[in-house]
């Protein structure tokens, strides 16, 4: 199994959690998704 560390040789809590339930599930592959949050308003040209 190939395991890759981050910074500072640690796991962060999102790839513990992949390896967690990898191991409960027999899962080999996650995709991860990233949400943009932005808020707009209106403002009047002149």
């Amino acid at each position: 199994m190939r395991r890759e560390v981050g910074r500072g040789g640690r796991l962060g809590p999102l790839q513990l959690w992949c390896l967690r339930h990898a191991g409960r599930t027999g899962h080999t592959g996650f995709r991860g998704t990233v949400v943009g949050f932005f808020r707009a308003s209106l403002e009047e040209v002149l």
